[in-house]
């Protein structure tokens, strides 16, 4: 009996061991089967290719409104073709060159397709600098090998659509991703606005001697005139569009041409009364409250607007309202419009600096102009004069260095490419506001 039971024990033990042995080999077979990456490589790989991804798309659109700035600003070219019909003309530091659109009762608009074509072509040398051959990402270890990219713009309603076929390829280590292509929105619509130029030139044609001031009015919103030639048969016309795509205005510019030769009389244009709008300084808000501010202009039965329209504006004074409780610290660009009697108008951008301090937010020391070299390494501390108020954090809105958020500590060597003048904004925030000081970095 003993020894059958010895038996059975010897049995179950076998039979456990074999039980272990066929699970081992089992959970081996399919490792080899179904290798496993590491799910933390895997993790930063997808990150690096999602801020690579993101980086291209913010470097894509900052290069589109560059190029359309750049294209607009020569009538819708970049470059101007071989035939084109073009008005150069030097006046005093400031010269000419550009497109005519209307001469000798002939229209030489270009297609908006021509125009989507060239603002393409424009944003290329842009999107190259930007990105700079991905020199960032090679810091950190992750190599981007990239062909030639391809943009295609279109010109669409509500939004100006821009899609780029750059194939770019990630390598990590021993890991790969690709990229290929990229699409963003401009939130800019020049469709609708190209229709009404074409509509305006068309009744331009049927009345090729006279300069159709009051159809161009209804035409583009904000336009500008500056004539040259005898009797100004020359006309240069600037079209100010009010989406804030940069701080500064975007201008479209084109020329019409009249041949006045054989007139006995003036234009009528001529005799008016010249429109002008005084400049425009900047307006430094630093103490809480209603403030205003007097738009100062020359001309005949004026009226006054501005652009965005949520600042009020006197339409008869020309005098401008501000409740600081309304406009937290920050700076502010808006677009005053000048319009008189005839219809001419006149543009002029306004830069609102809102600052207020009622003594419990930052109080940061006044940054001064500051001159480095290429190479020189750069050190600077915002300053808060009153530190009990703290802790603080501090941003900045350049591209060119971080800043310590904690401290206001700025380091950085500038290289052969940062050369120029830059325009920095330090923030500084507690838990009771935010307070700003912009000032210049010149690197030579």
């Amino acid at each position: 009996m003993n020894t059958k039971r010895g038996q059975i024990t010897v049995f179950i033990i076998v039979g456990i061991i074999l039980l272990a042995v066929f699970s081992l080999l089992y959970v081996a077979v399919q490792e080899i089967g179904n290798p496993q990456v590491p799910e933390e490589k895997v993790i930063f790989l997808d990150a690096k290719t999602a801020t690579v991804k993101k980086y291209v798309e913010n470097c894509l659109e900052e290069s589109v409104v560059n190029a359309l700035y750049e294209v607009f600003s020569k009538g819708g070219y970049h470059d101007f073709p071989t035939d084109a019909a073009i008005f150069n003309f030097t006046e005093k530091e400031k010269a000419y060159e550009l497109p005519y659109y209307f001469t000798q009762e002939v229209i030489m608009l270009p297609s908006l397709e021509q125009i989507e074509q060239e603002t393409a072509e424009a944003t290329i040398p842009f999107l190259e600098s930007c990105v700079d051959n991905f020199a960032a990402f090679q810091e950190q270890g992750v190599i981007v090998g990239s062909t030639p990219p391809v943009i295609t713009v279109r010109f669409e309603d509500p939004n100006t659509l821009v899609s780029v076929e750059y194939p770019l390829v990630l390598y990590l280590a021993d890991q790969q991703a690709e990229l290929q292509s990229f699409t963003i929105a401009v939130p800019f619509s020049f469709k609708e606005k190209y229709a009404q130029l074409s509509t305006y030139l068309a009744l331009q044609k049927e009345e090729p001697s006279s300069f159709l001031l009051g159809d161009l009015a209804e035409a583009v919103e904000q336009f500008f005139i500056t004539q040259f030639a005898p009797s100004g048969s020359n006309v240069v016309v600037d079209v100010t569009y009010q989406e804030q795509l940069k701080k500064e205005p975007l201008i479209y510019s084109f020329v019409l041409h009249y041949d006045w030769t054989n007139l006995e009389e003036e234009p009528i244009i001529q005799a008016e009364p010249p429109l002008q709008l005084r400049e425009l300084n900047g307006w430094n808000i630093t103490t809480p409250g209603i403030h205003t501010y007097s738009v100062e202009a020359v001309g005949t039965n004026l009226t006054f607007a501005i652009q965005p329209e949520d600042l009020i504006i006197d339409t008869r004074s020309g005098v401008i309202t501000l409740d600081t409780n309304e406009y937290p610290n920050d700076e502010y660009l808006y677009y005053v419009r000048v319009i008189d009697g005839v219809g001419r108008s006149v543009i002029g951008p306004l830069l609102i600096n809102v600052n207020v301090n009622e003594g419990n937010k930052p109080l940061m020391e006044p940054i001064h102009s500051k001159t480095v070299s290429v190479g020189e390494e750069f050190v600077y501390t915002a300053n808060i004069l009153n530190k009990e108020q703290g802790p603080f954090t501090f941003t900045t809105d350049t591209l060119l260095f971080n800043i310590t958020g904690a401290t206001g500590e700025i380091r950085f060597t500038p290289t052969e490419e940062d050369k120029g003048v830059h325009s920095v904004r330090i923030d500084a925030e507690n838990k009771f506001g935010t307070t700003w000081q912009r000032w210049e970095l010149v690197i030579k």
